[in-house]
């Protein structure tokens, strides 16, 4: 079974590619006889490399506002010493 993903090309057009494709255009691959084949464009590579960084770093970021937000809202509940007799 391949994975269909909808592609933009540079031009704005959108096409579907199968994952092999773009396997293709973004990973330099090495050939079962050894031979070595850079990708078309380093810039390609680059470009996935910074934008999938990107999006960890907003993952990480609402993450730590969850983070944040939990311990806070314990933090104001939450009480020190001997519980209340009642």
């Amino acid at each position: 079974m391949r994975r269909i993903f909808v592609c933009v090309c540079v031009c704005g057009l959108a096409s579907m590619c199968a994952l092999d494709d773009l396997s293709d255009l973004l990973y330099p691959q090495v050939k079962p006889d050894g031979t070595y084949i850079k990708p078309p464009s380093a810039k390609i590579a680059y470009g996935t490399m910074v934008y999938v960084r990107a999006g960890i770093a907003v993952m990480v970021a609402r993450a730590l506002a969850k983070t944040v937000t939990i311990a806070t809202r314990y933090s104001v509940v939450r009480r020190q010493g001997q519980p209340d007799e009642g």
